[in-house]
């Protein structure tokens, strides 16, 4: 069976999602610390290996056409979402976590700092933290729909 635009959309999205994966364990700042905070940082590497391992895994699958990436996908995809929406409830919830967090980024940038805590009590930040989950969990929603919808397209061929 050939790959449809959805899949081919969804190889699209994990590759770059796994390359993501790979790189916030080059940052200095950001995720990591937020899970550190709670005392998970260890969840936080294995969501991160799951990611880039896992993706890989799931765009060769894809590209495959394997079984098994059939509930890689939706794996993948739901730790993905609800990773989101963990990171989005604490920025939300923790701002002085999260002003700590984004000044040691833009003091590792070379940026000025001194107006970031107004910008973490802004409702600009606000919207801009739930609407990123938001959006995550939406696309996270929709390849796992177009998995669904393609499911003839992992099963085992005969």
């Amino acid at each position: 069976m050939k790959r449809t635009l959805g899949l081919n959309l969804l190889l699209a999205f994990v590759i770059w999602g796994t390359f993501k994966s790979a790189e916030s364990l080059l940052k200095t700042a950001g995720t990591q610390e937020v899970y550190a905070f709670y005392g998970l940082e260890w969840l936080y590497f294995v969501i991160v290996a799951f990611a880039a391992l896992g993706g890989i895994a799931l765009a060769y699958a894809i590209w495959k056409a394997k079984p098994w990436g059939y509930i890689l996908g939706f794996a993948w995809l739901a730790v993905g979402a609800a990773n989101s929406v963990f990171n989005g409830a604490v920025a939300y919830y923790n701002k002085p976590l999260m002003l700590q967090i984004l000044t040691a980024i833009g003091e590792s940038r070379g940026r000025d700092t001194a107006s970031m805590q107004d910008f973490v009590n802004s409702s600009a930040y606000d919207i801009s933290m739930i609407g990123a989950s938001v959006v995550m969990v939406a696309i996270s929603l929709f390849f796992m729909w177009q998995i669904y919808q393609r499911r003839a397209y992992f099963a085992p061929s005969q």
